[in-house]
């Protein structure tokens, strides 16, 4: 069982002051958590982007969710230094939103998961103030409602891996459990907890080897779910480890070859992992995005390096697609600190080399993409567009 004292001495004991206007522009105007848990797929040939029907409401770090029935679940959000509750649904048949009821709390940088049977669970992320939430609440689409169940044990927040296990138990892990903008002071955790929905409560479990967030989580085609990356005391860190369900641990893998936080990944076809771009390092006027892109190999536990996209990016990661060709759509992101683009990369998968796949109509960071059934596209929605305000705005890649 991992305490709050142990966990804060997960970090080595200091605090994370680590490039303070670099990590304040991450938790003020690039809080990304969005639910798209596992990568999607769109429509393959010469693709394009091309504007869809706005959202009622501009939002940048809600969680976005794709419901049973394929129309999209859009939750929370942050918009010009505010948080807000409420949520709508694309319908994929229509190209249409629709208002739903709001969640009870008012959250970004949330994580979200769809649960057996349809319902969605929305996990921890900031509330007002940059407050670390540890409230939990789930949709019913059917009732269009939202019931609040146990809380966390651990207050957490920013791109922590959220992810239903095989039995039906939802697993939690890492995240940052303290934020204050005002300093720059970020604590992340190496903590972890597992949601027994027989009983709506939480439970610790085995916590990964290293503390870390803004980090990535892919679950593997065998079920295992690989951490890879992320940020703690020492920096961007290159690490990687796997959970494994059926044993209820971790284990560490090998280690990326560079050192990243805010990356993007996916799950390829193949069974490889393609983590791409992120923040690598600090500078004078702000975190250093990369363009860089590496794989890993599951079976032999290792990564190669990959080419490197056409632009460098961060803040894309829950806008990222596998195609359903095996390519896979990297969209928007911050390209220099609190500087969206609009610019879009494509991964050849056959021959590891990036493409530019177009531009969206407006510059984004922080936004969604999910795949749309019946070859519809992919729909990308808000985000920051100057930062701390974001937009309502769409656009459709087919």
């Amino acid at each position: 069982m991992v305490s709050l004292s142990q966990t804060a001495g997960d970090s080595g004991g200091k605090d994370m002051r680590l490039s303070i206007r670099s990590l304040v522009s991450i938790a003020v105007l690039a809080i990304g958590s969005l639910s798209i848990t596992m990568p999607a797929s769109a429509g393959t040939g010469a693709a394009s982007f091309a504007p869809g029907t706005p959202m009622h409401f501009a939002r940048a770090f809600p969680t976005a969710t794709e419901l049973l029935n394929g129309n999209v679940l859009r939750a929370a959000g942050y918009d010009g230094g505010q948080f807000f509750s409420d949520a709508e649904i694309y319908n994929w048949h229509s190209g249409t939103w629709t208002t739903v009821a709001p969640m009870h709390v008012a959250r970004a940088a949330a994580m979200a998961v769809r649960l057996s049977g349809g319902r969605v669970m929305v996990i921890g992320g900031f509330g007002p103030g940059f407050s670390v939430l540890d409230s939990v609440e789930i949709y019913d689409p059917r009732a269009d409602s939202w019931s609040v169940t146990g809380s966390l044990n651990q207050r957490r927040a920013e791109d922590f891996l959220a992810a239903v296990l095989p039995d039906g138990r939802v697993l939690v892990a890492g995240g940052f459990i303290f934020a204050n903008p005002m300093i720059g002071l970020f604590v992340p955790t190496n903590s972890a907890e597992i949601w027994n929905p027989g009983t709506g409560t939480w439970s610790p479990t085995t916590p990964m080897h290293v503390t870390r967030g803004e980090f990535t989580a892919t679950e593997l085609k065998n079920g295992r779910i690989l951490a890879a990356g992320g940020i703690n005391a020492a920096g961007p860190d290159n690490t990687a480890e796997i959970y494994d369900p059926s044993r209820g641990d971790w284990a560490l893998t090998g280690s990326l070859n560079i050192g990243r936080f805010d990356h993007a990944a996916a799950l390829l076809l193949d069974g490889r992992v393609l983590v791409a771009g992120g923040e690598v390092g600090f500078g004078a006027a702000g975190g250093i995005r990369s363009n860089t892109a590496e794989l890993y190999d599951p079976h032999a536990g290792t990564w190669s390096l990959t080419g490197s996209m056409t632009s460098a990016r961060s803040e894309a990661e829950w806008a990222t697609v596998r195609l359903p060709d095996g390519n896979v759509l990297v969209t928007g992101g911050f390209v220099a600190e609190e500087t969206p683009q609009s610019s879009a990369d494509l991964y050849h998968t056959a021959t590891g080399v990036w493409s530019s796949a177009g531009s969206m109509s407006v510059a984004r960071a922080g936004q969604a993409a999910v795949l749309l059934r019946g070859n519809r596209g992919v729909l990308v929605m808000g985000g920051l567009v100057a930062p701390p305000f974001s937009t309502s705005s769409v656009d459709i890649y087919r």
